[in-house]
């Protein structure tokens, strides 16, 4: 049901600047939209939380606000909100950001237009001050890389339909609680939307200097990180491990591909013959990966020469031309938010050297041979993606082509494409931001 769209906005009061708590609430006063209410746990001794909020939404029946007891940390806090909520969706927010002022208009809007969604997120940037910053312009729901970071963040919209499928918040993963909501939304196939607008922006508080507290507490976070990412694994039933990455930003899952000899008729392995392989055991890698049932093909990256990226896979635009993804970045560039050292899902890799899973080559009827160039492989990957198969791309297999292929871009080939693929094509790549530049200049920021 959409007729009615009642948002609970819930947010933990703890160690709060007042300063910045009373701007978070200037921001959800000025919303549009205005069918929400505010759900505040406040954990802080004395009374000023309470006395911002009744100057801010003075005899405001939006307003539900709670005295919390003793410290149980975030998890337990946000729980306690959803059982005193009214809304139907629930979108938490952290107590020193902000919203902008249409956020929740544009977040109902996705809700009438995509009926029985469950969690929707936007791009968010950061508050230094008064200046905003580095601004993160997300991909769509991506399967893989959510495994090695949280790239949606903690400030997601659930429908309440959605919780009772997912279950609440673990207690016991004080920072990691909404990380694990949205892994279980892979498990359970939930609807998942994107808006790629920046409607959330995340305070950073203090100055550089880190102090020994700040460490360890971030190093507590990025433990619960692994903690939900390695329990994830394990319902999913992938064997494989995680491990820590010294960045301390997100982690690597490696999949056990050791069998891979033994299940030979399970994938097709193409490449070409100028293709160099830098890794040993490559084949069993890629093997890891795909064996997730939900995997049609695995790609690599590509490297030049002149210690360069060739591509971390590509993006295409609405005219079905294909590009590179980090083209001629450094080969030491970690890439615009690590898009060239983490897998994830992409909508083409290179041809060069991939992996497919035989039934589903089978299934899709394999190459379209009146295609040519990179058209030849963009189709395919249309036919794995609408074929309901994901396609991965794994930075940790790296390949160097000798010489590059007579043909990479044909007319003809893409404008045949563009007929058979023109309505998937025009609603763009979903695993590249429509923020980002088209074309050879791809995944950066000026």
């Amino acid at each position: 049901m959409t007729d009615n769209i009642k948002i609970s906005i819930i947010i933990w009061a703890h160690s709060t600047n007042q300063t910045f708590f009373g701007d978070c609430i200037d921001s959800i006063a000025a919303q549009e939209y205005r069918d929400f209410e505010l759900v505040v746990l406040d954990e802080n001794p004395g009374s000023a939380i309470g006395k911002i909020l009744k100057e801010k939404f003075p005899h405001d029946g939006r307003l539900n606000y709670y005295r919390l007891k003793s410290y149980k940390g975030l998890s337990y806090a946000l729980n306690v909100g959803l059982h005193r909520k009214n809304g139907n969706y629930i979108y938490f927010l952290g107590q020193h950001d902000r919203l902008s002022e249409n956020a929740l208009k544009l977040f109902a809007d996705e809700i009438k237009s995509h009926p029985g969604v469950e969690v929707i997120y936007s791009d968010r940037d950061e508050l230094v001050g008064i200046n905003r910053m580095n601004p993160a312009f997300l991909p769509d729901f991506n399967v893989e890389l959510l495994r090695h970071t949280n790239y949606i963040g903690d400030c997601v919209l659930f429908s309440v339909e959605g919780l009772k499928r997912l279950g609440t918040l673990k207690e016991q993963l004080e920072s990691a609680a909404v990380y694990d909501l949205l892994l279980r939304a892979i498990e359970k196939k939930a609807y998942v939307r994107h808006i790629p607008r920046l409607l959330y922006h995340k305070r950073i508080l203090g100055d550089n200097a880190i102090s020994l507290q700040s460490k360890k507490l971030r190093e507590k976070i990025y433990r619960e990180h692994i903690t939900a990412a390695t329990a994830h694994l394990h319902r999913c039933k992938l064997p494989g491990r995680i491990t820590p990455d010294r960045m301390g930003e997100y982690w690597r899952v490696h999949y056990d591909g050791g069998d891979a000899n033994s299940h030979r008729n399970e994938y097709i392995i193409v490449r070409e013959n100028d293709v160099t392989v830098r890794n040993t055991h490559f084949i069993e890698r890629m093997y890891g990966i795909m064996r997730q049932k939900d995997v049609g093909i695995v790609g690599v990256r590509f490297e030049k020469r002149g210690f360069a990226i060739d591509n971390c896979g590509y993006i295409f635009d609405e005219k079905g031309i294909v590009y590179p993804a980090c083209h001629d970045q450094p080969a030491i560039s970690r890439g615009y938010m690590n898009r060239a050292i983490l897998p994830c899902d992409v909508s083409m890799v290179d041809q060069a050297l991939f992996m497919i899973d035989t039934k589903v080559f089978e299934k899709v009827g394999g190459f379209d041979r009146m295609l040519i160039g990179r058209s030849l492989m963009f189709d395919l990957c249309l036919k794995v993606r609408d074929a309901g198969k994901r396609i991965v791309f794994d930075p940790g297999v790296v390949a160097v082509k000798r010489s590059e292929p007579d043909e990479i871009f044909n007319e003809a080939s893409t404008a045949a494409l563009y007929e058979d693929w023109k309505e998937t094509l025009k609603r763009g790549d979903p695993y590249y931001s429509r923020n980002l530049p088209m074309g050879l200049q791809n995944y950066l920021l000026y």
